[in-house]
């Protein structure tokens, strides 16, 4: 399990953990009086572990966003989604820029708060795949 403030994510490989974690769930609710948002909630089969079916009520996809990432049912497809994403918006944010009348010291500042902070982001997390380092601003 991982947890950020209201985030959580849960690695389940079988039916039977999930059942575990329901019982865990239900107890916290009857306490606390907090439920899951069945509307904001989902499941990504990974592994051995392929099923399909609703459990709970909760929908399976092969794609979600978790924390600003794109979480994949395979990692390859993963690395690629999120990368691609994280380099067209950074480069539609540039190309706005260039009109703007800024300094050296606004450009950089905009370098460093809108597009090096989403780099170093994905880098901490996921491995550069080679089509973005050979890339070089061909594709728009």
């Amino acid at each position: 399990m991982r947890a950020y403030a209201d985030d959580i994510v849960y690695h389940i490989t079988n039916k039977r953990k999930w059942e575990i974690i329901t019982e865990s769930l239900e107890t916290y609710s009857a306490a606390s009086g907090a439920q899951i948002n069945n509307n904001k909630s989902f499941m990504i089969p990974i592994g051995s572990w392929k099923s399909t079916e609703k459990i709970n009520n909760l929908p399976t996809t092969n794609k979600g966003k978790i924390l600003g990432m794109i979480i994949c049912n395979s990692f390859k497809e993963m690395i690629e989604t999120n990368w691609a994403q994280t380099t067209a918006k950074i480069r539609r944010t540039m190309y706005k820029q260039i009109y703007r009348d800024l300094n050296i010291f606004e450009r950089t500042w905009h370098v460093n708060t809108f597009c090096l902070a989403k780099l170093w982001y994905l880098a901490h997390i996921l491995p550069i795949p080679k089509k973005i380092y050979y890339d070089n601003g061909k594709s728009q």
